[in-house]
């Protein structure tokens, strides 16, 4: 059994680490400034769905999860916050979203929202708001991935507290994210889960395996407040949907870093979610102290800063964590009060966590 000492062991354990990394990167940085781009690199974990064929409309079960993009305008906008109008999370508070900015959806024009995102309940809708109260711009787009409840293993609401939290990071205590260094997790921040409490947390996040559990962090090292909450998303092992992407100088541009990968090159229509991993299996350690959204470039997606500011690059070796992944596209149009054209997916039609 895990307890609280052992728990204590393993939080004192991995700050001991986090801090001889983060002295390490200090005075390589400070001796190696003009090799910086190859001391340096950035991960993320991105999960990108495998078209389907598609079903009639009219004809299709009632939906378990959806994946769908979500675009902001003036009618379903309220200052800092955007909400979404769909069958899983109308009127569940204990609804699990997952949201990515999506900068050009289907290749359109492209809107930036350079701040650090996470998701609401108001009391009858789910919403994506600003963590710093700035107000949403119109036509900005957010990649939605949402679950009707968290009862399976793999989906949960992880909270921050005392016991679990050490500076800037809080650790998950997950069966399949624990000892799981290769493991792909996924984060949104959750103000209210269940639609209770209310906490902020302004910060670019990303995760990092402490050596035996996963944790969730600020980018900028500032600590995590006690009660902020985040919807997690966890993979154990490998298939064709979900990976790990690392930049290096070929395969980044400026600001963004190319996807290459089957599901979703000259797939315009294709959604990847992103989290920002520190040190995939274990090893490495970068920070990126930016709002990350994706992007379609005509050919490829691509991950950026929503800031311009460039992407770290790095040597380490490039590698795919896969997931299968399947769903039943269904083109739903403003009908029985819903406004969010979605993506719709069956109880048969979700993920196939292995």
């Amino acid at each position: 059994m895990y307890d609280i000492a052992s728990q204590k062991d393993d939080l004192e354990r991995a700050k001991r680490l986090r801090q001889e990394r983060n002295a390490f990167g200090s005075s390589t940085i400070a001796l190696c400034s003009v090799s910086l781009l190859l001391l340096v690199s950035m991960w993320l974990v991105a999960l990108t769905p495998v078209s389907a064929a598609p079903v009639a409309p009219g004809k299709a079960t009632v939906a378990k999860t959806l994946i769908y993009t979500h675009t902001a305008t003036a009618a379903n906008s309220t200052g800092d916050w955007t909400t979404l109008d769909n069958v899983v999370t109308n009127d569940n508070p204990n609804a699990i979203v997952f949201a990515t900015p999506n900068w050009n959806p289907a290749g359109t024009s492209g809107v930036y929202d350079n701040h650090a995102i996470g998701v609401w309940y108001t009391g009858s809708r789910w919403a994506i708001f600003n963590q710093d109260l700035t107000a949403i711009p119109n036509g900005a787009s957010f990649n939605v991935y949402a679950f009707s409840s968290s009862k399976d293993p793999h989906i949960f609401v992880h909270k921050a507290t005392t016991s679990n939290s050490t500076g800037d990071w809080t650790a998950l205590n997950n069966s399949l994210a624990n000892n799981s260094p290769n493991a792909i997790v996924l984060a949104t921040p959750n103000w209210n889960p269940g639609g209770v409490g209310g906490v902020y947390d302004n910060h670019a996040i990303g995760v990092w395996y402490t050596g035996s559990k996963w944790a969730i962090f600020n980018q900028d090292l500032t600590a995590i407040p006690n009660g902020a909450s985040f919807n997690v998303l966890v993979f154990k092992n490998s298939s064709d949907g979900d990976f790990v992407h690392k930049a290096t100088t070929a395969n980044s541009v400026g600001d963004w870093t190319n996807i290459t990968n089957g599901n979703t090159d000259g797939n315009p229509d294709a959604l990847v979610f992103a989290t920002p991993n520190w040190n995939p299996g274990g090893t490495g350690g970068v920070y990126n102290k930016h709002n990350i959204g994706v992007w379609y470039t005509g050919s490829k997606w691509a991950v950026f800063n929503q800031d311009i500011t460039a992407i770290p690059n790095g040597f380490l070796q490039y590698r795919h964590l896969l997931l299968k992944h399947t769903y039943r596209s269904v083109a739903r149009s403003a009908t029985n009060g819903l406004t969010d054209k979605i993506q719709e997916t069956g109880p048969a039609q979700g993920p196939v966590f292995l």
